[in-house]
């Protein structure tokens, strides 16, 4: 079972706000889930990986000074 799978069993519902707003938190390196910026170099990797671009993201990434992000999540987009 994944957190989706977990996240889907309770009275809420699992919608795409409320997986935008998790993965907005995951990916902000100044929340208060303690990964720093891990999640956000992962996740870059991954994308760069699925787009068949290894190499797209390792400016960033062989930086060794934390990344430094903004997500911003925009309520009024339907």
């Amino acid at each position: 079972m994944n957190i989706f799978d977990v996240l889907s069993q309770g009275k809420g519902r699992l919608n795409e706000e409320n997986l935008s707003a998790i993965l907005a938190f995951l990916l902000s390196p100044n929340q208060t889930h303690g990964l720093g910026d891990i999640f956000l170099r992962h996740f870059l990797k991954a994308i760069a990986q699925a787009c068949g671009e290894e190499k797209r993201f390792n400016s960033i990434l062989n930086d060794t000074n934390p990344i430094q992000s903004d997500i911003l999540l925009n309520p009024h987009i339907t």
